[in-house]
């Protein structure tokens, strides 16, 4: 019998399931953040098998591999990328993985000369139990049909506060005869949801006797109301988790930052003052998941209120069985903190339009290099840019030791990248 010659094989397969329909380049934009798990490279005992729809180019490769604090030189010996077959039939990832045979046998091969194999993947559902399956692992482990009226059964269960809340209604009628129920008030303020809706896709706020949003009527699956919380100060702090086939682990706690249209837009390291609370929360959450057979990253969101920003008050509001856009920062604060032995602050956002000069990843990481405020160990702060792949948008981080400073790192070099775009198209223009 072959002796193992891997300890640990970490097989990641970055599918977006929700993103069916949509074209490869916008698999590319997704995948990319999930190449937060380079960092378990720096285990000498980890190797990792990515499977994903296009290679990485392998400048933005370097360039996270540069960043990651401790890496041993053999790195590079154990990471192998591999791409599934083209299909006419869809760009789903987890399912041309599954259909190409010869990928499955090179996955297999790796996972017969390890002694461990873990899975990784944006969310667990059918598409990855059954990729799972043909490969014989993930035993026992059970996909999450996620819905806003399952997560909140789940808060109750758990004993967690929430908003009150109405039953799935699929009508105006419906809505309105159930939200009497709990506050017959008029004008009084309801947050709509989606019942399967993804992240704040789906989600509208609404007052009798205005009629439905069009947003929350495109999904089929009815939606939920909850009472809308009201305070002078209110934040959206965000915790996430990773539950393992032993224990859970505590990834980090983020505050979500919004647009002004209501849209994500990023996070920022969570307000001290009711992290604790809410973490605490998260682990029953986790206890109950473990108990239906769920593994891997979940998230509860909640909505934090004040009357005088001393004395809080969290809610439960929102749970995602699966990875999500914090996941990178959180990765990557865990890592940076731990390389300089200190707790490092962090502002994320993930959606900045790039400018039309930078054609390839190599000019916006040198941009950035020029300015003296990229991460590097010996300074112990800097930025840390990603979504490098995407063709409109990239995304960019900044860790510090202190928020301020964070801003500091991150406005001035936000303001750098734009000003120099400006200067150059206004050359352009006077030749």
């Amino acid at each position: 019998m072959q002796t193992p010659s891997i300890d640990n094989l970490h097989i990641i397969v970055p599918n977006q399931g929700h993103l069916t329909h949509f074209p490869v380049e916008e698999h590319i934009d997704y995948e990319e953040r999930d190449y937060f798990h380079l960092i378990k490279l720096q285990d000498p005992q980890n190797t990792l098998v990515f499977v994903t729809s296009r290679r990485l180019d392998e400048t933005i490769l370097a360039y996270y591999l540069k960043n990651i604090p401790n890496l041993p030189e053999d790195c590079r010996s154990r990471l192998f990328i591999y791409n599934p077959a083209e299909t006419t039939r869809t760009p789903n990832l987890m399912l041309r993985a599954t259909a190409d045979e010869s990928l499955i046998e090179t996955i297999k091969t790796k996972m017969s000369q390890a002694k461990k194999v873990y899975f990784h993947c944006e969310q667990f559902e059918s598409q990855a139990k059954g990729f799972c399956e043909k490969l014989g692992i993930a035993q026992g482990r059970c996909s999450w049909n996620e819905d806003k009226s399952r997560a909140r059964t789940v808060f109750e269960d758990c004993n967690l506060p929430m908003p009150k809340g109405t039953p799935v209604v699929n009508t105006l009628e419906e809505l309105i005869a159930e939200t009497k129920k709990i506050n017959p008030a008029e004008g009084a303020k309801w947050f709509l949801k989606a019942n399967s809706g993804l992240g704040n896709v789906g989600n509208a706020v609404w007052s009798y006797p205005q009629s439905l949003p069009s947003n929350v009527l495109e999904f089929k699956s009815g939606f939920v109301a909850e009472e809308w919380l009201d305070a002078p100060y209110k934040a959206s702090p965000s915790l996430r988790y990773v539950i393992t086939d032993r224990d859970v682990q505590f990834m980090g706690a983020g505050e979500e930052l919004f647009s002004e249209e209501g849209e994500y837009i990023g996070a920022e390291s969570a307000n001290e003052a009711y992290v604790e609370e809410a973490k605490e929360y998260g682990f029953r959450v986790a206890r109950r998941l473990m108990e239906h057979g769920v593994q891997g990253a979940f998230c509860i969101g909640f909505c934090a209120i004040s009357h005088d920003n001393q004395k809080w008050s969290i809610y439960a509001v929102d749970l995602n069985v699966r990875e999500g856009g914090e996941s990178w920062v959180n990765a990557w604060k865990n890592a940076l903190s731990k390389a300089a032995n200190t707790p490092k602050k962090y502002r994320v956002q993930a959606y900045m339009k790039k400018p039309g000069y930078y054609k390839t990843p190599s000019e916006l990481i040198n941009k950035v290099e020029s300015l003296g405020t990229a991460y590097t160990a010996e300074k112990g702060e800097g930025v840390i840019l990603y979504k490098l792949a995407a063709e409109r948008h990239y995304g960019m981080a900044a860790f510090a030791d202190s928020m301020k400073r964070v801003q500091e790192l991150f406005a001035t070099t936000h303001a750098s990248i734009e000003q120099f775009s400006s200067e150059l198209v206004s050359e352009l223009v006077s030749l």
